[in-house]
């Protein structure tokens, strides 16, 4: 475990201990890590394991594990790379202070849907036709892996090897994925729909897999993510027709019962590195997707 892992655990868990998160106590210790006056700062919170320090006009974010906003970092400039700049919310990095950044409050769309449209175009250009080989996606394998080592999730993992094996030489758009792909992550600068918060994207996975989870992703704002998103996935699997309500499923050029199923691995795979116990914490939830999988006429190999 590294330093600044520890170094960070140490203070989430001072924060919480004494309850300090919304306390005079943690806005005085930030704005004195910031450097920024005390009352500008409005409000703190911690999400998905990170301080979200809000000001009128800034997120100042500290991540409290790993090097993910280093990896955020990277892939920005993988953004920029590929001529697609002009997506990308402006950050401050702050160099002294281990993992924080600084990022302007912007508008969200007023029409996320057309928004999530015109980014998911943009990306497609850079993008390409590719043959399907599912060992050229750690994200599959590693949730193939996930799956395998649990008994829920076993029967299941053996049964979509099989069935991905089969799917070999089928046409896939590989190129540029955002990776966490829904409306809090798409604001607009000025008129132009950009994307904030990059921990999960990468450069060279199935271009479909953005506008797949952002239509479950509204399937789950519908239901006011009120279930785990595992059966929210179940949901749109057993119900292909909800896709066609957004305009975003225009831009899944495979079939859409195999890509769900690439997203159902891949989630899996990114959920595990925040949670270690995400697959014993949904075990319910796993059970009753392999019930459905294995008994899928579409499954059958």
């Amino acid at each position: 475990m590294g330093k600044k892992y520890i170094l960070w655990r140490n203070i989430d868990n001072w924060l919480k201990i004494h309850n300090l998160y919304h306390s005079n106590i943690a806005k005085r210790s930030f704005a004195k890590i910031l450097r920024i006056n005390v009352q500008s700062i409005i409000s703190l919170n911690v999400r998905n394991q990170c301080v979200n320090i809000f000001t009128s006009h800034y997120i100042y974010k500290f991540q409290l594990y790993g090097d993910n906003i280093k990896k955020d970092l990277k892939n920005r400039k993988l953004f920029s790379v590929y001529g697609q700049s002009s997506l990308v919310s402006p950050i401050k990095v702050y160099k002294r202070i281990p993992l924080a950044i600084m990022m302007p409050i912007l508008n969200q769309p007023i029409k996320n849907e057309k928004a999530a449209c015109h980014i998911l175009n943009r990306l497609k250009e850079a993008g390409h036709k590719a043959v399907f080989q599912m060992e050229d996606y750690p994200l599959i394998m590693n949730g193939l892996n996930i799956l395998d080592d649990c008994d829920s999730g076993r029967r299941i993992s053996k049964k979509l090897r099989k069935y991905l094996q089969k799917q070999k030489g089928v046409m896939v758009r590989v190129g540029i994925v955002h990776g966490d792909f829904h409306r809090n992550n798409i604001m607009c600068k000025g008129s132009t729909p950009v994307l904030i918060d990059f921990d999960c994207s990468r450069d060279n996975d199935i271009q479909a897999i953005d506008a797949l989870y952002y239509i479950l992703e509204e399937v789950r704002h519908m239901h006011g993510y009120k279930k785990p998103w595992l059966d929210e996935w179940l949901l749109i699997y057993e119900n292909i027709n909800i896709m066609y309500r957004y305009r975003c499923s225009q831009q899944i050029d495979m079939d859409l019962r195999f890509g769900l199923i690439i997203l159902l691995l891949e989630r899996i795979s990114q959920e595990q590195q925040f949670d270690f116990r995400f697959i014993e914490i949904n075990k319910n939830s796993v059970k009753k997707v392999s019930r459905k999988l294995i008994n899928e006429k579409y499954m059958r190999v």
